[in-house]
């Protein structure tokens, strides 16, 4: 009887401490993963309906099947950045020359001109690699609450439906609702944009609030785009 108790008694111990190894690892998982591990993270997050929608604009949009000339780019985010100061849902202007500067250099670092979906792993869409979380999260939550006035001006210039309703699918086939979606998710900081003459500056600003420590740019690519698309 005492061996057999004794046996329960490691039996138990291992079970305890398998347990607890199990739970420590799904919480680093959860709040500890490395970039590598977002896609799986973020997959994980996603509804049946919402993995169908995305591999459809997925197989529909991958691959450059267009490209915007610098000219043409420019162009686009200018009439974004018009747009959103005459919202008047701002006490500073968007439409600066810092901010077309920056936008037209972070269209070139994520997608050389050439809006598409997002060519390997992860969801992202536009001419300027929008992902799909920072979409809902842009859309639900921060333009309606901190720009009311913005976001019901989206809805009646952008959406291709009688509710107003704007889609993920949306950015691909309006290079100019991108941009604005682009100058938002910078406008989520509070930190001043670079000044537009300095592409270093740029480059950083870019990497610490736009692609962030999860994506796979640099500084140095980011220059070294801008500069091969710049006219």
């Amino acid at each position: 009887m005492r061996k057999n108790k004794s046996s329960s008694s490691r039996s138990n111990s291992i079970k305890y401490l398998a347990a607890v190894a199990a739970a420590a690892f799904a919480w680093a998982f959860i709040f500890l993963v490395p970039p590598e591990f977002m896609g799986i993270k973020n997959y994980l997050k996603l509804s049946p309906v919402e993995r169908n929608y995305l591999a459809g604009l997925k197989s529909k949009y991958s691959g450059a099947q267009r490209e915007l000339s610098p000219e043409q780019a420019k162009s686009v985010i200018k009439n974004a950045l018009k747009f959103m100061d005459e919202a008047k849902d701002s006490p500073a202007s968007f439409n600066t020359p810092e901010a077309l500067a920056l936008l037209f250099g972070t269209a070139c670092a994520e997608t050389l001109l050439k809006p598409r979906y997002q060519d390997f792993g992860g969801d992202a869409i536009g001419l300027f690699q929008i992902d799909y979380f920072t979409f809902k999260d842009l859309w639900e939550r921060f333009i309606p609450n901190t720009r009311p006035a913005l976001y019901s001006k989206m809805r009646e210039k952008y959406s291709r439906f009688p509710n107003g309703e704007i889609y993920f699918e949306d950015l691909q086939l309006s290079d100019e609702l991108c941009a604005v979606f682009a100058r938002m998710k910078y406008a989520m900081n509070q930190e001043p944009l670079p000044p537009a003459d300095n592409i270093e500056a740029q480059a950083l600003y870019y990497k610490k609030h736009y692609n962030t420590r999860l994506g796979k740019a640099t500084p140095q690519s980011y220059i070294d785009r801008l500069q091969g698309r710049s006219p």
